[in-house]
């Protein structure tokens, strides 16, 4: 019976978390997230059996580390131009199996309690993200470079130096032409920090015309 109600408090565990990346769409939902949970559960159980019969415990809970850190990587999405989305969905892919890993060595109190952490972080900080980027302004700054430079990797390290007080949302380049080329690039930033943000791209050689194309 304990191990059938380990089984079950990970269940629960993994579904609070994964009700929650349900209702936002995310990758990883509830089934995911429950099964997940319930995976390291079993396999923690068999480590303790193995560790009853003088076997290495260590070893299978490693290796569901490992497994899960593979399936993380699956949530990670790196899209053109160095956009990257689903950490914070791999990160509770990881956090889920620890989880199913406490419920399953018994602890499945001390597993409630990192579900309601897990899913109070990832609601109440999503709010505070939310409440801070209000103080951010969404720009698109429109430029113009010569093709074929290198201007466009220049360019792009110049918003990395900015990336204290700007964040880059998407660069679109495309054609202009036969020798220059045209980049969109939707940013946040903070209000003061807007206008130094142009004159350091203009600065950069190669590029031709910068302008703010925000409406």
């Amino acid at each position: 019976m304990s191990v059938l109600w380990n089984m079950m408090m990970a269940s629960l565990c993994g579904g609070a978390v994964g009700l929650e990346r349900e209702l936002r769409r995310k990758p990883a939902g509830l089934r995911t997230n429950m099964l997940i949970a319930l995976g390291s559960a079993l396999f923690t159980e068999i480590s303790l059996h193995f560790a009853e019969r003088g076997g290495d415990p260590a070893r299978v809970a490693a290796q569901v580390v490992t497994g899960v850190g593979f399936l993380g990587a699956g949530a990670i999405l790196h899209q053109r131009h160095d956009a990257v989305t689903g950490l914070t969905s791999a990160a509770t892919v990881w956090v889920v199996a620890g989880l199913g890993m406490m419920a399953g060595s018994g602890r499945g109190m001390l597993a409630l309690v990192g579900a309601a952490l897990t899913v109070g972080i990832l609601t109440l900080v999503d709010q505070l993200e939310a409440h801070l980027d209000e103080k951010y302004d969404r720009r698109l700054m429109r430029l113009e470079f010569r093709a074929g430079s290198g201007v466009g990797n220049a360019v792009r390290r110049e918003l990395r130096r900015f990336r204290n007080h700007a964040h880059v949302r998407s660069i679109d380049v495309k054609p202009l032409g036969q020798h220059n080329a045209r980049m969109d690039v939707v940013y946040d930033i903070a209000a003061l920090s807007g206008t130094r943000l142009l004159e350091s791209v203009k600065r950069v050689e190669g590029v031709l015309v910068v302008e703010d194309a925000s409406e």
